[in-house]
């Protein structure tokens, strides 16, 4: 029997404050605010599921240990994410943004629009997080380009109401 577990830390917030956790809600078993244990060699697994207040938000998932880096999650083809034998303690941060607003500004208006021109351009490198609120037009592989473009220039002209 296995005597040694390791924390798992899931922290849930959005681009706009470290302490809103209501765009996002986290499922994992043993999961108590914020915390739960998982035993060394063991996996662990989550989901994430949209709030009615994150409607029109997007999320990055990244894990993180004490001997590295963040690195980005992807959800299974069933939505899930998983992390195999956990032999450290690990740290899992949910970060919620709006779709479209690429600047972060908690609007998605004419600055957005600018700032994805200027990525799109390639006169700006975009973080991480910037190119999922970008990609406006959704496309599975996340590129950011012109269609995202006048994705969101429909949105924000009125066109559409939503991504």
């Amino acid at each position: 029997m296995n005597d040694l577990y390791y924390t798992v830390r899931v922290i849930n917030k959005t681009a706009y404050s470290p302490t809103d956790d209501s765009r996002v809600e986290i499922i994992a078993d043993g999961l108590e605010d914020g915390r739960a244990y998982a035993a060394a060699g063991e996996g662990f697994s989550f989901t994430t599921a949209l709030t009615e207040a994150g409607k029109g938000y997007v999320s990055l998932v990244t894990r993180s240990t004490s001997s590295g880096e963040p690195v980005v999650l992807t959800p299974s083809a069933e939505g899930d994410y998983v992390i195999g034998e956990v032999s450290d303690d690990v740290t899992i941060t949910v970060t919620s943004c709006r779709l479209g607003d690429v600047n972060f500004d908690t609007k998605v208006n004419v600055s957005d629009l600018l700032e994805l021109s200027r990525i799109i351009a390639g006169y700006k490198a975009p973080t991480t997080l910037e190119r999922l609120a970008a990609n406006t037009n959704r496309d599975l592989a996340g590129r950011v380009n012109v269609s995202d473009l006048l994705q969101l220039s429909r949105y924000i002209a009125g066109y559409i109401n939503a991504f």
